[in-house]
């Protein structure tokens, strides 16, 4: 179990001047800072090959999954690719005819409960054909230059 520890002070009535909360060194889940209700989680990726930024989705993916209903959105099938986690809604585009098929994949994303799709990484023109479909389109900025798709301005 955590705990509060306080400061004392010179305050009036004791108030702590800060105040530092601790985490159980045992306790591995702790509690959510804000406890919201499950809500739908919608992500969009190029691709499950092996890499970095795909990995990174995927652990987010699961991280969410126990508590939120997460469907990602894989635009290109890769011939190796990361396992995708259980309880996790996969959507295969399949590489071809893209376009059509993200604005379709926007309308059942603005259809659900929660209209936002985290895109990582796509073109401005993938991202657009999310939000033809009633999404919204957000960017991942990716944190290398070298895994940038296209120039940041």
């Amino acid at each position: 179990m955590g705990a509060v520890e306080a400061f004392p002070t010179g305050h009036p009535a004791g108030a702590p001047d800060a105040v530092r909360i601790l985490a159980s060194a045992t306790q591995a889940a702790q509690p959510p800072l804000l406890d919201q209700p499950p809500v739908e989680l919608h992500a969009a990726i190029a691709s499950l090959a092996l890499g970095g930024a795909e990995r990174i989705v995927l652990e987010w993916a699961a991280r969410c999954v126990p508590r939120h209903r997460v469907r990602l959105v894989v635009l290109r099938d890769a011939r190796e690719e990361w396992p995708s986690p259980p309880g996790i809604e996969i959507v295969r585009l399949g590489g071809a005819d893209l376009r059509s098929k993200l604005e379709s994949a926007g309308a059942v994303i603005a259809a659900g409960t929660n209209p936002v799709v985290l895109c990582h990484p796509l073109t401005v023109e993938e991202r657009r054909a999310l939000a033809r479909g009633g999404a919204q389109a957000v960017p991942v900025l990716h944190n290398a230059r070298a895994g940038w798709i296209e120039p940041a301005n």
